[in-house]
């Protein structure tokens, strides 16, 4: 399986958080700045997201989204995380 790592700027305030907890590193503070001047977070070009989630589960702003990707079919299938998700999921 293959997963998309999308980082949404307007959320993402460059705490770090996502980038700590990252078990294969695929995350660091870009060259890019949010609206508040704070470096945002960016996913790592050729990195390859093992879908665990955890960086979206830490996201305190839920700025992080993970999609799984089917290499048979064009569709995706998104899996979120983190608390904006589950209150989704409620609904």
């Amino acid at each position: 399986m293959a997963f998309k790592v999308t980082i949404n700027k307007i959320y993402c305030k460059g705490c770090g958080l996502c980038i700590e907890v990252c078990p294969r590193k695929l995350l660091t503070l870009a060259r890019d700045y949010n609206q508040q001047g704070q470096p945002l977070a960016q996913f790592v070009k050729d990195g390859v997201c093992i879908g665990c989630r955890q960086c979206a589960i830490i996201c305190p702003d839920a700025a992080i989204e993970i999609e799984q990707i089917e290499k048979n079919t064009s569709q995706q299938k998104k899996r979120r995380g983190g608390k904006r998700a589950a209150a989704d999921d409620r609904q």
